[in-house]
């Protein structure tokens, strides 16, 4: 006997319609285009498209199984700058070091190069140092950045981002800080030891800011979404596209199935994996071993940021 799962529905969200498919329990697809949001009506097409399936088909209040949703929410956030205020926290003499980046000059010859603004809004330097063998050269000023970012909180800034050189080795640091910010009542805590662990302090950095600025943006999206689903029914599993094309429930995994409609970078990456609740695909564990020019390089790829190193450089 053939178990009924009930409906399932697939939901494209872009900026400007929404694409819903649903499948009935028999297996027949059924398909619906509408605007992603209607001013007075509806802020988010997802469940009102689903919604709008099951009347058609007289299939009110029938159980659903499954939501699998791909969305340019954050994308298009990123894209217009509506993310959370972010700060940056880095080392002393560091707070200038993601602005100029790589120093790779989008035109050549060109005199003037207007580059875009950095995403974070301001700054922290702390002193604290780790070397790239491990050992502590400066403990970190723990009393400094803790005032510091009590002060920051209290201006309004929601998120913040924690880049520390060779962090994404040893990441005692990072942690210590993200605890410091947590105490302090940050909404959204990147630190790049987790975000992204490869060795560029840029290409971490950059990622761990993005990180950081669109958290808090997906965060309420998600519960929204949670929220506008539960009026269906209970026991609906939701899961989001990733940018790599994998599928996740986790809410860990924010910036990556969010920042779905840009290229697709799936160069040098493992097979998909089953952990807990997600499917994966991952880039080669970088800590444990050090990471090849190559494998840098397409690691940057892999998190959809431009930054790729030339043979004759380090890192990305």
């Amino acid at each position: 006997m053939t178990k009924d799962i009930g409906w399932e529905f697939w939901v494209d969200r872009g900026g400007t319609f929404t694409d819903v498919v649903g499948r009935r329990p028999d297996g027949t697809l059924e398909a619906l285009k509408l605007l992603s949001s209607v001013p007075g009506r509806y802020d988010d097409a997802t469940v009102p498209g689903i919604r709008r399936l099951l009347e058609r088909h007289g299939a009110t209040g029938a159980a659903i199984s499954r939501v699998r949703v791909g969305t340019t929410v954050a994308t298009n956030a990123l894209l217009e700058r509506r993310g959370a205020r972010t700060l940056l926290v880095t080392n002393r003499g560091f707070g200038d070091a993601l602005a100029i980046g790589t120093q790779e000059r989008p035109h050549l010859f060109r005199r003037r190069i207007d580059l875009p603004a950095p995403l974070y809004t301001d700054v922290i330097e702390v002193s604290g140092r780790i070397d790239p063998a491990g050992t502590l050269l400066e403990p970190l000023d723990e009393h400094d950045l803790a005032q510091r970012l009590a002060a920051a909180r209290a201006e309004g800034f929601e998120s913040v981002a924690i880049v520390f050189m060779h962090g994404w080795a040893h990441p005692a640091h990072e942690r210590r800080a993200a605890e410091l910010a947590r105490a302090a009542g940050f909404t959204a805590i990147a630190a790049s030891h987790e975000v992204t662990p490869i060795e560029g302090y840029v290409a971490r950095g950059h990622t761990a800011v993005a990180e950081a600025y669109l958290a808090v943006l997906v965060t309420r999206y998600v519960a929204t979404l949670e929220a506008d689903l539960a009026t269906l029914g209970t026991g609906i599993r939701v899961e989001m596209m990733q940018s790599h094309g994998g599928l996740a429930s986790n809410r860990r995994e924010h910036l990556d199935f969010f920042q779905v409609g840009a290229e697709q970078e799936r160069s040098n990456v493992r097979q998909p994996q089953r952990r807990d609740d997600v499917r994966l695909i991952r880039i080669p564990d970088q800590r444990r071993q050090r990471p090849s020019t190559n494998d840098r390089r397409q690691a940057c790829r892999f998190w959809r940021f431009d930054v790729v190193d030339n043979d004759n450089q380090s890192g990305c």
